[in-house]
């Protein structure tokens, strides 16, 4: 579950793909929609606008409220699992356990940027500025990368 930076929405994913929008000053559901498989985990860009989500099949960018599909982006060889937007919300960081870590460009709807190399899995990737990032692996080893300006 996440929940909106105003704290005006939670969104609520399950195993089967559905994902609920749920009105947090009465608890009605708001909206929702079904994602290609089985949810992972999902995140939100920092003004809330959007919705990243992991599932078995890649990553889906959606407006977090309405649903409407933004961005379908395949690629990675097995399950993805951590997922950050960028702080200007064009650049999306996913990591999964095919042991690689990929920068996607959202406004193209493509992979821009692959890291190969790790001898585990790649557990979680988030932004830590406009040009950093920052990654574990399943074991708890810690990346971090500076592409600097």
């Amino acid at each position: 579950m996440i929940s909106t930076p105003d704290g005006q929405y939670a969104l609520v994913g399950t195993r089967s793909g559905q994902v609920t929008v749920w009105e947090t000053d009465d608890w009605s559901v708001a909206g929702g929609y079904q994602t290609e498989s089985g949810l992972k985990e999902m995140t939100l860009s920092a003004d809330g606008e959007h919705v990243a989500i992991s599932h078995e099949r890649g990553l889906e960018v959606r407006a977090t409220l309405s649903g409407t599909m933004i961005a379908e982006l395949p690629g990675h060889g097995q399950t993805t699992y951590g997922i950050g937007f960028s702080p200007d919300r064009r650049y999306l960081v996913s990591a999964s356990y095919d042991q690689t870590v990929k920068l996607w460009n959202l406004e193209r709807g493509l992979c821009t940027l692959t890291l190969h190399g790790f001898d585990q899995t790649m557990y979680q990737s988030v932004f830590t500025g406009a040009r950093a990032l920052l990654l574990t692996s399943s074991q708890g080893e810690v990346f971090y990368y500076n592409f600097g300006r």
